[in-house]
């Protein structure tokens, strides 16, 4: 998720198909992404990354948390 908003809302696009959230609304600010994701008939959600080193720690306006660490390469 390096980048500007532009290069994130493109990367979101490539690992969200659009048929299953349209992406809108992307914010990159510093070590923090911000987009609102809008899925079938779901309340939109407000999605709110923030990166540091290799982790990322994220929350949505539902609740909904999550934690991620690189473990190694990708292959």
């Amino acid at each position: 998720m390096n980048g500007d908003a532009a290069a994130v809302a493109a990367y979101l696009a490539k690992t969200i198909p659009p048929e299953v959230c349209k992406i809108s609304d992307v914010k990159a600010q510093g070590t923090q992404v911000v987009y609102t994701a809008s899925c079938g008939k779901l309340p939109p959600k407000i999605v709110t990354t923030s990166y540091q080193g290799d982790s990322s720690a994220g929350s949505d306006n539902t609740g909904s948390t999550t934690t991620a660490k690189l473990v190694g390469p990708c292959k």
